[in-house]
């Protein structure tokens, strides 16, 4: 979860398993809060790149770079697509909306 414009180190001790994922939270409460409404604070594309999936592509995101876009937790694979990211968001998230169902299938999650 995101605290202060940081993202915070999880603990095992209050983990959550959701959409294929292990979630680890830093306090019991941010665990009750995204259990609440998984789906609104799951990050954006199952956690992977952001800016790879608008170019067809699939590549993990790293939490050391991610945006929040919409009130959504956005990650990218590295600094530079973060950059490139931040210059156009909604861009990048429309071009990864439209290719996410086919990332999916080669995924094998649709």
């Amino acid at each position: 979860m995101q605290s202060e414009g940081k993202l915070a180190a999880g603990s095992p001790d209050n983990q959550f398993k959701y959409d294929g994922a292990t979630y680890l939270f830093g306090t019991p409460s941010n665990r009750k809060l995204f259990v609440s409404d998984p789906a609104k604070y799951a990050p954006l594309f199952g956690g992977f790149c952001a800016v790879a999936a608008s170019m067809g592509k699939v590549e993990r995101g790293d939490l050391h770079f991610w945006n929040l876009h919409g009130g959504h937790l956005v990650l990218n694979k590295n600094e530079k697509a973060a950059m490139m990211f931040r210059k156009d968001p909604d861009k990048f998230v429309k071009k990864a909306e439209d290719n996410w169902p086919k990332l999916l299938q080669a995924l094998g999650k649709q």
